[in-house]
């Protein structure tokens, strides 16, 4: 699990979810997500090899910004959109 949050830290809030956390600089948003409980679609375990956990910056200095949750670092506070679940039965 995470170590104890530093105010320092960069913040990061999930949505739709609205689930939030405080995570050292340099963690990649999907360790982040993962620790916080937060689905983020990622077929290859994180390995950015399928391209599937797609995020958006919604708030932040790149807002507007997609990117692979897998590739992405936390350097700053960011609220980011995670696609809904998508379930088997609606495909």
């Amino acid at each position: 699990m995470n170590s104890p949050a530093n105010i320092t830290d960069p913040l990061v809030l999930f949505m739709p979810s609205g689930k939030r956390g405080r995570f050292p600089v340099g963690t990649p948003v999907l360790d982040a997500a993962r620790q916080l409980g937060v689905y983020v679609e990622s077929v290859c375990g994180g390995r950015a090899t399928c391209g599937r956990c797609q995020i958006e910056v919604q708030e932040g200095n790149f807002e507007g910004f997609r990117s692979m949750a897998a590739t992405m670092a936390l350097a700053m506070t960011l609220t980011v959109a995670v696609a809904e679940r998508r379930d088997k039965a609606s495909k």
